[in-house]
This record gives C-alpha cells, structure tokens and sequence, in this order.
C-alpha cells in the first residue's frame, strides 16, 4: 500500500502531518488548519519521562526514589521502572476485569473522573505482576503526578517551565485551547475529547500542534538547549528489551521489520525513536530517524491508526510529501 493509498484508510476529520530534518519542518494538513491542535495520547509519556531525566539531574529525585516518599501512602515502585513500564503493574488499576469494564464503558471520557485519591486507593488494591516490561497507562500517571508533586506544581506547569519554555512549544498544554480539532472515531462521529486530572495527566493529557510535536522530535535529534539535551540522552538509553523495542524512558526505539512492523534494533544498528499515541477520537505518532537525521510526525482526528502512513512518509521527500 502506498502513502496516498494509507491517507485514505486513516480517514477522521482532518490530519496534519511534518516532516523534519535537524533544522527545518515542512508542515502539511489536510481538511484543517496547519496550527490546528490535535490530542496526542500516549507521546505524553515521552515528555513525562524526560521530566524524570530533568528532575533526576538536579537531584529533585533519582531514579530509585519510591512513589511511596513522593505519594504517601502509594506503594514504594522505582521512579524509573514506572517510566519504562516495568513496576510490575496493569495497563489500569485496579487489576480486575469489572474496572477494566467500567473504563470502557466511559470510553467517550474515561479518565475525567479518576482523581488522585481514586488513584491511590486503586493502587492499594492493585496487585502487581513480576517486574518485566508491561505497559502502563496507571504508571506514567502516577510518574507523572509524584513529578509534580516533587516540583510543587501541577503537571502542566512543570511541562511548560521545564519542556515548552526552552523550545518554543507554544501550542502544548494539558488543557482545552480554541484551536482544538474535534476527534471522531472509526465510523467518523465526532466523540468527545478526553480529559485527565493530575493524577493521570502523565500518560495521556497533551494537545498541540503538528509543529510542535516536531519540534518535540527534534530535540531528540540534538536540536536542544541543556539541561534538556542531556536529559533527553538519558530518557532514551534503553533500560529493557522486547520484541518490539528498546524501551528507555517513555521513549522507544525500534527499527523496520518483525510481524508488528516494527523490531527491536541489533547492537550498533541505527533505528527509529518513537512513541504513537490515541485517545477516543484521535491518533498520533512521531519518530526520528537516526541513520537518516530526519523524522515525520503525524496526527490524525480519527480514531484509525496513523503508523503505517508515518512510516510511508518517512521515505518521501519531506519539502512536497504528498500535499
């Protein structure tokens, strides 16, 4: 299938894709505006992770530090193992399939009610699996919300004082803006746009633009102002392997091949930096191309995934790519 072909299969109401080197971004859109903002999921939990790296770095916390000293009464996982998935705990709390039930039937707005004393008292009932990779909406939440916690301030302060400041992010925040598209899902009806409190905002709550989710990739191609830079070094060393990937902080890497489409790179072999993302009525995904020095970032109001055309894009030339 080629990219014109997988555009059509993504559908949604409209999709804004940038394709990137180190130091341009040509941004294109079809059916909306090239600055409109879009939801993008799980890529939030590329930047919570690089805010643990940030945060590790001034000695606010360490990778080691339990939840437990951040979040009384929480119980003690490594700061790190959460932000690489592998504290051992589900992809929800609790454990049980009447919650995991209960989620989606709310799936137009799962997590809008689910406050921080929610969130503990589910931890406490959780019970945890042995410490191998497991991802985990519940952990890079609770990462998200001891960060906070550590700083004195909410999740999206810390995100704009610590991420958005030094690059010019000026469309990403965890909160409604005016520019934000609406989402609709596989069928193409509009469906309501999710909302996080702080005790879930780090796996899932950003919105932002294209261009800056490219941005975003770019500071992981070296395009980043210290402290950020070595922070981003650190948030990508792999820190557990599988099949699919090498996963670091928040950050994946993988390359091109495997049943899934995507591998977990051999020593020494260049590889994509990634993360794809979705909520309720929207899809996302963004990568940077270490061989090639270059990246794509796609987002899409649809609920139908955008990794396969990301990948197709990745091979066109970045100034024209399909307009």
């Amino acid at each position: 299938m080629d990219a014109e072909a997988a555009f059509r299969r993504v559908g949604g109401r409209g999709l804004a894709w940038a394709a990137f080197g180190t130091d341009d971004v040509h941004v294109h859109a079809r059916g909306v505006p090239e600055d409109a903002a879009f939801e993008w999921g799980s890529i939030t939990k590329t930047v919570t992770g690089t805010l643990l790296a940030l945060m590790v770095a001034d000695e606010t916390v360490h990778l080691r530090t339990p939840l437990s000293d951040l979040l009384p009464g929480a119980r003690p996982l490594p700061l790190e193992a959460l932000a690489s998935h592998t504290s051992g705990l589900p992809r929800l709390l609790p454990d049980s399939i009447r919650f995991t039930a209960s989620v989606w039937r709310d799936r137009r707005d799962p997590y809008a009610s689910i406050s921080e004393a929610r969130l503990l008292e589910d931890l406490r009932r959780t019970r945890l699996r042995p410490r191998r990779y497991r991802y985990s909406n519940a952990g890079a939440g609770l990462l998200g919300l001891a960060l906070a916690r550590a700083a004195g301030t909410s999740y999206d302060s810390l995100l704009e004082q610590r991420i958005c400041a030094p690059l010019g992010l000026s469309s990403v925040t965890t909160t409604d803006r005016q520019e934000l598209l609406d989402g609709a899902d596989r069928r193409g009806r509009a469906v309501p746009h999710w909302h996080f409190t702080d005790a879930l905002a780090g796996a899932g709550a950003l919105r932002g633009s294209v261009r800056d989710l490219a941005r975003w990739a770019q500071a992981v191609g070296g395009r980043a102002p210290e402290p950020l830079a070595t922070a981003l070094e650190e948030a990508l060393r792999p820190r557990v392997r599988t099949r699919a990937a090498e996963v670091g902080l928040g950050w994946q890497r993988s390359t091109l091949g495997g049943p899934a489409g995507l591998r977990a790179p051999r020593p020494a072999e260049a590889a994509l930096r990634w993360h794809n993302g979705g909520t309720g009525g929207f899809r996302s995904f963004v990568a940077w191309d270490e061989a090639r020095a270059c990246g794509i970032a796609v987002l899409s109001a649809g609920a139908r995934s955008v990794d396969g055309l990301a990948v197709r894009l990745l091979h066109v030339d970045r100034r024209t790519a399909l307009p």
